[in-house]
């Protein structure tokens, strides 16, 4: 059995073992729902939440008074790291997580998530924003990258950031997609290739669109200078919007796999934040040097 260590990054913080549900249906691969979180320095990570237990008081982690998630505070300043060790299968390629709520300390804050076989690596800083975020791990990952541990690390640190849950499922209730020819036949896109973005809903709705955003800092990219992608059902059950565009220009792009973030915004429906996703292919700058 291949295992997949997620790790996420609070101030040398604390050791914890949470409800962790594996294949609690055949879409899911394993759940982190954050009932019954406790923390536990013997256990190591194995089927628990772990890290050095050295400054206590540096991350507080706890389980939502509902039962629903689990709120992880790091204070300004402070970063650290914990881990935790599920199953890992490419046949579960996505890793989806709802961050509900954000409060925001004094001076820097932000967060990342890794995994370090696959080179997938996305995060937002400054200002990070709450939402659906749902990204294909093994897409334009190493030839590699199904076999041995991968090690997932999630940093947090300035702030206090409220989880729904965390998963790895075969396919999510909402999330966003890029295609292109151009990711098929280079393994990246530039200036005149078409990308089709596309959205998935859960239920119907009555208007979405997308804007690109720089990984990190979250500023908007425009593409042929637009603020923002239309988008239009594909059919009657408004489920599934989608939209074709010619790569005319992309102003504030970043040359990197998944430094390009989509923020679907949704409207008329049930879903109150916007759903997150990665191009996990690089745009290359015409004229950049190689």
């Amino acid at each position: 059995m291949k295992y997949l260590f997620i790790g996420a990054v609070f101030c040398l913080g604390l050791t914890l073992r949470a409800e962790l549900l594996k294949n609690p249906d055949p879409n899911t691969l394993w759940i982190e729902n954050g009932k019954n979180i406790r923390t536990d320095a013997k256990n190591g990570f194995n089927n628990a939440w772990y890290s050095n237990p050295s400054d206590p008081k540096c991350a507080k982690i706890e389980s939502m008074p509902d039962g629903n998630g689990f709120s992880l505070s790091v204070p300004s300043g402070k970063l650290g790291q914990t881990y935790l060790a599920v199953p890992a299968s490419p046949d579960y390629p996505y890793l989806t997580f709802r961050i509900s709520a954000i409060e925001y300390f004094p001076g820097y804050r932000g967060w990342t998530c890794q995994i370090s076989r696959t080179g997938f690596s996305v995060g937002q800083t400054s200002s990070p924003k709450p939402g659906i975020f749902t990204f294909n791990v093994y897409e334009n990952a190493p030839e590699n990258s199904s076999k041995g541990f991968n090690y997932i690390r999630i940093y947090n640190n300035g702030m206090k950031t409220v989880f729904s849950g965390i998963k790895m499922v075969k396919k999510p209730d909402y999330y966003v997609e890029a295609q292109s020819d151009a990711f098929k036949n280079k393994k990246s896109f530039t200036v005149g290739d078409k990308v089709k973005f596309i959205v998935y809903l859960k239920e119907e709705a009555e208007d979405v669109s997308i804007r690109l955003v720089s990984e990190g800092t979250p500023n908007v990219i425009k593409i042929n200078k637009a603020d923002k992608i239309q988008l239009k059902p594909i059919d009657e059950s408004q489920k599934i919007w989608e939209a074709e565009v010619e790569i005319k220009e992309l102003h504030g792009a970043k040359s990197k796999r998944n430094a390009i973030l989509m923020q679907a915004v949704v409207l008329g429906g049930e879903l109150e934040v916007p759903i997150w996703g990665a191009i996990a292919y690089p745009f290359i700058i015409p004229g950049a040097a190689k």
